[in-house]
């Protein structure tokens, strides 16, 4: 697969007295992934700082080093999709019967979209710097918002066209949040250094429109029936989407759960099987009770860095973290009991039984669900 990609670009620089300064882009981006109509695109960008720390009242502080404000706005484009996205590729895997033999064939493997484009976010963004006892101690904070429009997704088409999707233009969504980094010289002599960095992100994410129809769906790993991840508007990208495990029928619920029909199979439920809430109360565990269950984006994430320097060597150790994050464990799509498939868990030797009924972990049975 080959793409081709070109730009144009333009960028100036303007300071006064060094204490008021702008910055303008414009630049113009082409890739051969879109649309005939659509190759080319603009993306300017705009930037303002005032540095507090150059007036006359704090130009002489002992405490305050650097104290900067700034502000900005601009657009940036999108083209991570795979080359002709925009056009049909044929496939060449299919094969027909003529005249008793097997032949090769050659089929439309995907619907050509000529009014393929850009994906285009506008982010504007305010933030402060602050450097203090001659930048031995330095803060960044940044707040933004991004609204991403022109989304290029794997749209749903009516299966009557033969196909599932079509990529397209299909819809918009916001980012919005907080980004804060604090730096610190902890120790500084000719022969020996040691720095520290601090950052935190915080970030809100929202879907603000889609095509119709306007849910879409992904299957998020092997041995699932159904999908395991949805896009919707009104909430965030990464969703996780499922039914809720409510635990297990035990033997006080059996006429109960004789009036449901399990998702699998349209089976009759009896004590030891899973029991998933029932979200429209029609007694049937159907995809009409899958809901969202979960988000795998982060609630804040960033790092931690110390770096040494001793003379011609340096160390540098650097710890990752994120937490708020929800995590789908794949290899309990089949559940807790893998039979066939591997070895089972450990969970199982808490499986139901009618001596062992208040555990969420199902009955074994070779023959059901």
């Amino acid at each position: 697969f080959k793409n081709s990609f070109n730009s144009y670009f333009g960028r100036i620089n303007y300071a006064l007295r060094d204490k008021y300064l702008l910055t303008v882009t414009a630049r113009a981006d082409g890739s051969s992934k879109f649309g005939e109509n659509h190759k080319f695109s603009f993306f300017p960008s705009a930037a303002l700082a005032w540095r507090i720390s150059k007036e006359e009242f704090l130009k002489n502080s002992n405490l305050i080093s650097n104290l900067k404000l700034r502000t900005s706005l601009g657009i940036t484009g999108n083209s991570e999709i795979p080359a002709y996205s925009s056009l049909s590729v044929l496939n060449s895997n299919y094969a027909a019967i003529f005249n008793n033999t097997r032949v090769g064939g050659t089929n439309i493997g995907t619907l050509a979209n000529p009014d393929l484009r850009w994906e285009k976010t506008t982010q504007s963004d305010i933030g402060i710097e602050i450097g203090l006892l001659k930048d031995r101690i330095s803060f960044e904070a940044d707040v933004y918002y991004r609204k991403t429009t022109d989304m290029l997704l794997d749209a749903p088409v009516p299966t009557s066209s033969g196909y599932v999707t079509i990529r397209r233009n299909v819809g918009s969504m916001e980012n919005k949040g907080i980004e804060l980094t604090l730096n610190t010289v902890n120790l500084k002599t000719q022969s020996l250094s040691w720095n520290t960095t601090f950052n935190v992100s915080m970030n809100r994410n929202k879907v603000l429109s889609l095509a119709t129809p306007s849910d879409i769906f992904d299957v998020g790993g092997p041995n699932f029936s159904g999908p395991t991840n949805i896009i919707r508007i009104g909430e965030p990208v990464g969703s996780f989407y499922g039914l809720v495990r409510l635990g297990t029928w035990n033997e006080s619920e059996k006429a109960k759960a004789a009036n449901f029909t399990s998702y699998r199979g349209g089976l009759t439920l009896l004590p030891g099987d899973v029991k998933y809430l029932d979200v429209n109360g029609d007694n049937a565990i159907t995809d009409a009770d899958r809901m969202i269950i979960g988000n795998g984006s982060p609630k804040a994430w960033g790092a931690f860095i110390n770096s040494f320097r001793y003379k011609d060597l340096e160390l540098i150790i650097e710890l990752q973290y994120s937490y708020g994050n929800d995590v789908m464990n794949i290899r309990l799509g089949t559940g807790e009991d893998r039979q066939a498939l591997a070895n089972s868990f450990k969970s199982v030797l808490n499986a139901w039984t009618p001596q062992n009924q208040n555990t969420p972990i199902a009955e074994i049975r070779d023959t059901r669900a």
